[in-house]
């Protein structure tokens, strides 16, 4: 797929590069230690479905698996809980570890286009920052539709096109002009704003939790850590020499906002569409 968001959506960049591995996601996952107040995106889609316990649950986009692993270990829940994602590596914390058997959990590699399961399989299904990396956004939902028996939970988070915009999208723009590149901003596809028109044409009952806090910090390192997780979402493909020199302008670029501020401080904003089938 071709324009701003090819590298978001193209299967073999995210598998093989940018979500080669889980590490990614938790060095990213790190910079949101720093919001207030703090909220931990899979717990809040856990309270929100408010469940009895014994439901069973695919997690579609599962990661790491963190969301089913929690919920298993910390909620107790007794249901069958699935996992799915496109990548096989980032699947390896679950999968290899005997957490998966242990806790009686089944991951599998499959795309969010095509849910290999039959019609009205879980009383759940969940699906975590992640619809904006399918190419057909709208196939998707309608294979979570689906899988879903009638009458069962729906719950999809997203970022709002007005999070981070006081200091990683400047940012993001800055670097476009100095590397004469695009970013692809997932926000563009799917976001807490756009989301609930399409998310209504498969489900019933839409309802949308908002979620705002404050990241602040005192220090570059959270925010250059976070850029670096970035670099297969650039239009361009960066060689390691030609990296280094875009995060050498990154950190310079922190380093004018902390001398001058004192604090590096954005909001960041996200939804959670809860609906039935």
């Amino acid at each position: 797929m071709s324009g701003r968001n090819g590298k978001i959506v193209n299967q073999a960049n995210l598998t093989s590069y940018a979500y080669k591995s889980g590490e990614n996601l938790t060095l990213r996952a790190a910079l949101y230690k720093n919001t207030r107040p703090r909220y931990v995106v899979w717990e809040e889609v856990i309270k929100g479905l408010n469940l009895k316990g014994n439901e069973s649950l695919l997690d579609v986009g599962c990661g790491d698996g963190t969301l089913l692993i929690k919920l298993r270990k910390e909620k107790g829940h007794s249901g069958a809980l699935f996992g799915m994602d496109i990548s096989s590596g980032i699947l390896k914390r679950p999968i290899n570890p005997a957490d998966s058997q242990r806790l009686s959990i089944d991951f599998i590699v499959a795309d969010a286009q095509y849910i290999p399961f039959p019609d009205n399989s879980f009383h759940v299904v969940t699906a975590c920052h992640m619809i904006y990396h399918v190419p057909d956004i709208a196939k998707s939902l309608s294979e979570m539709s689906r899988v879903l028996k009638k009458g069962g939970k729906f719950a999809l988070s997203a970022n709002s096109q007005k999070s981070k915009i006081e200091v990683l999208k400047p940012l993001k723009e800055a670097i476009s002009q100095r590397f004469s590149t695009v970013f692809s901003d997932a926000t563009e596809r799917f976001s807490m704003e756009s989301g609930e028109r399409l998310i209504k044409k498969f489900f019933k009952n839409v309802q949308l939790q908002k979620y705002a806090s404050i990241i602040s910090v005192d220090s570059i390192n959270p925010y250059l850590i976070y850029c670096n997780t970035l670099r297969y979402f650039w239009n361009q493909d960066f060689s390691d020499s030609q990296w280094n020199e875009v995060m050498e302008f990154v950190k310079e670029y922190l380093r004018e906002i902390l001398a001058r501020r004192g604090v590096i401080k954005e909001r960041n904003i996200f939804g959670i569409f809860f609906a039935t089938r």
